[in-house]
């Protein structure tokens, strides 16, 4: 296996705040909720799996939040075995322990049968329904099964499934910035060549939010 570490760290200014004004809204602020979310995102080689972790932490990045991505691939480029952690959080990142991820994204029967452990009590195991034909064994977490290859096909472009589980994954959770993914961060990473692909990666988004909207929020 070859593992590949990334961490991107926001910069943050410290002021020291002398007027009892000051003082008093740095306490304020103390008592804010401060957001720390860890995903797993696990599926086979030519998902698009690493591009999909990429996309959560540079958006993340760009909003000035902490976020580290790892990624792990076997040494197919296709069909071999491939997963990612991203941890996206509001303070400074620690080491992830094991079974404590928030969100699993699953897009092939062997990543649930391998990851779906690791999510904690009450997490978010969203799955590629249109490969994964056996329900989570777990009872104690929130399963949401979305046909991320089926509606890929309907576009006309297997390949962005990834991005139908990234606006899936949007419409649930709402960590991310969705203007900053199609505005910043598709553009920064889709270049030259691959810039054609810009357009289709926006509709599969938008495919899986409806796919929420219709089935989950009605």
């Amino acid at each position: 296996m070859r593992l590949i570490i990334y961490s991107f760290l926001k910069i943050t200014k410290r002021k020291l705040f002398k007027s009892t004004k000051h003082i008093f809204v740095e306490k304020q602020n103390q008592y804010k909720m401060t957001l720390e979310e860890k995903i797993l995102i696990a599926g086979s080689g030519g998902q698009g799996i690493l591009f999909l972790g990429r996309v959560i932490a540079e958006s993340a990045v760009l909003q000035e939040k902490n976020t580290t991505f790892i990624s792990s691939y076997g040494p197919e480029s296709r069909g071999g075995t491939s997963n990612c952690h991203v941890i996206v959080s509001d303070e400074e990142i620690y080491p992830p322990i094991p079974n404590d991820q928030d969100v699993v994204i699953a897009f092939s029967p062997e990543s649930i049968d391998r990851f779906e452990s690791e999510l904690k009590e009450n997490g978010l195991l969203l799955y590629n329904s249109y490969l994964i034909k056996v329900k989570p064994k777990r009872t104690n977490i929130e399963a949401v099964a979305v046909p991320f290859t089926e509606i890929a096909k309907k576009l006309g472009n297997e390949q962005v499934l990834n991005m139908v589980a990234l606006g899936a994954y949007y419409e649930l959770k709402k960590t991310i910035n969705l203007n900053i993914v199609l505005n910043e961060t598709l553009p920064n990473l889709l270049i030259g060549d691959k810039a054609t692909y810009i357009k289709i990666n926006k509709e599969a988004i938008q495919a899986g939010i409806d796919y929420i909207k219709r089935n989950l929020f009605k």
